[in-house]
């Protein structure tokens, strides 16, 4: 359902519970998302990661522009 994705660059999973960790992380192994996705157990670095990612995004945007 990549229809669902337009727009989206990546996706970060937030969380500090032991069994959503295990979870999150075989899905993410399993499933090969369509988009970058992480997990991470710190906000803050989950927030520079999407940061990061944000980044990337606008300079492919700029290589584009003759």
């Amino acid at each position: 359902a990549e229809g669902g994705l337009r727009g989206l660059r990546g996706g970060a999973f937030l969380s500090n519970n032991v069994v959503s960790t295990l979870l999150v992380n075989l899905y993410l192994q399993i499933s090969k998302p369509a988009i970058p996705a992480r997990f991470f157990t710190n906000e803050s670095d989950a927030l520079r990661w999407i940061a990061k990612m944000r980044l990337e995004q606008y300079k492919d945007e700029i290589e584009l522009v003759p």
